[in-house]
């Protein structure tokens, strides 16, 4: 269809993303995003990551309504919706200019489903994604930080900790460091889940970048 083909030329190259935005595209694609049948959903979600390379897409992006609607798809969508939905709210965290995103994602409900999302296990490409998504929210966010291990992130990210691949257990260790931050209550709660110990195996046995992140959360 349609939106596929939009979603593949957003792919190819900036030219195409500037086009497709100066076209009028954004605000159709958010309507899909709610109101178009399930065969458009993820194809509309992947166009907008596609889209959300740049501050200034990520803000239209933003304006035009597409969280909410990108929260509801990572809550109820099937597998891969719920992966598409999180690569484009990972985009809007990650290449927004400022903090002004990444709180409008937090405040519209995305934590919980987030790190529902690490313990799927009939999903890992997504969940690996949602610590990607989660340390882009939990920067410099001291509220985010606090919510996150509220819903429940820390022994999720112990276990990768412990069982995860070597991206895995770099990516999870950042979080767990991220979430550490300035906050006595989360330290606890870190120190408590055994993470401690997994950290220092890894400190041990882990890859150099792994060994790296180990010594900086610990």
């Amino acid at each position: 269809g349609s939106v596929e083909v939009l979603g593949n030329l957003a792919n190819v190259s900036d030219l195409f993303q500037r086009l497709i935005v100066d076209a009028g595209a954004v605000k159709p694609l958010v309507r899909l995003l709610s109101m178009g049948n399930n065969r458009c959903k993820k194809p509309a979600a992947a166009t907008l990551t596609h889209l959300a390379h740049y501050h200034k897409n990520c803000v239209l992006i933003a304006q035009a309504g597409a969280v909410q609607p990108l929260v509801k798809l990572l809550i109820s969508g099937n597998h891969g919706e719920k992966a598409q939905a999180v690569a484009a709210l990972g985009h809007l965290a990650k290449y927004s200019n400022d903090d002004d995103n990444r709180v409008l994602i937090a405040n519209a409900g995305a934590v919980e489903p987030l790190v529902r999302l690490m313990t799927d296990s009939n999903g890992r490409a997504a969940a690996w994604l949602a610590v990607w998504v989660l340390i882009k929210l939990a920067e410099d966010n001291a509220d985010t930080r606090a919510a996150t291990v509220r819903a429940g992130a820390v022994e999720p990210l112990v276990h990768l900790v412990r069982t995860g691949d070597a991206r895995e257990k770099l990516q999870a260790a950042r979080v767990l460091g991220t979430l550490a931050t300035n906050n006595n209550d989360n330290k606890v709660a870190i120190a408590g889940s055994k993470a401690i110990r997994k950290l220092v195996q890894m400190l041990r046995a882990g890859c150099v970048d792994g060994k790296s992140q180990a010594a900086q959360t610990l």
